[in-house]
């Protein structure tokens, strides 16, 4: 996978799992099955995993979430920490 750094651009807490929006899309070089790790500033916040690639966006599902953790609008995702 690509280094691919993006924002949540918005959660969706009504589906189980919940599901998010990303920033980027294909035109970043997203592709379905793309994992980003979720954080906050230095915390980790959850992992995601792309199931809906878009031209400049993309949808995708929670994996998990650290405990005591909620993604929100906002937070960093980044295919690779470095």
């Amino acid at each position: 996978m690509p280094a691919i750094n993006g924002v949540v651009a918005g959660v969706d807490t009504s589906t189980e799992p919940a599901s998010v929006l990303l920033s980027v899309g294909k035109d970043q070089g997203v592709e379905r099955g793309y994992q980003f790790t979720i954080y906050r500033r230095d915390t980790f916040i959850g992992k995601v995993v792309v199931t809906k690639p878009m031209r400049d966006s993309s949808g995708a599902r929670v994996l998990f979430t650290a405990p005591g953790q909620q993604i929100r609008a906002g937070d960093t995702a980044a295919t690779r920490l470095d």
